[in-house]
């Protein structure tokens, strides 16, 4: 799902490795989620929205593609407190301005441990640091479900 367009695909033959291999090309070109072109109209319509709210819809048939080409080997990555809240809440999809208002901090502290995450887990987008938080941090790191 890129910028005011929807990004997905279909075809005959290995559409595992399709849908994979064209996911990493739309995150990598700066999509904010990925649907296939099968997702029923209202998924269609919800990730659309979700996208509008700031979120990154990623449909669960690339997810696990998707993660595996992102891996890096496992190395210890140390992170704040801070920044795993961060994290996770970029996780679950939400924008730096929900993200500061959750915590209580400004917008602009929010992008500073964001630019540091990226930098010690290793990519370079938010839909990857997103996938690496549902990867690798527990489910609700201090308690921010609420």
């Amino acid at each position: 799902m890129a910028s005011g367009g929807v990004t997905g695909r279909t075809g005959h033959g290995d559409q595992r490795r399709r849908h994979g291999h064209a996911s990493v090309e739309a995150l990598d070109a700066g999509a904010g989620g990925y649907v296939l072109k099968d997702t029923e109209p209202a998924d269609l319509l919800a990730a659309i929205r979700s996208t509008a709210r700031g979120h990154s819809p990623l449909d669960p048939r690339v997810a696990r593609t998707v993660l595996h080409g992102r891996r890096s080997p496992t190395r210890a990555v140390e992170l704040t407190g801070r920044e795993q809240e961060v994290l996770a809440l970029v996780g679950r999809g939400l924008a730096n301005k929900q993200i500061a208002r959750a915590l209580g901090i400004r917008e602009g502290t929010v992008k500073a441990h964001l630019t540091s995450v990226f930098q010690r887990i290793g990519v370079r987008d938010r839909t990857s640091a997103a996938l690496w938080a549902r990867a690798h941090l527990p489910e609700d790191p201090a308690g921010l479900a609420r």
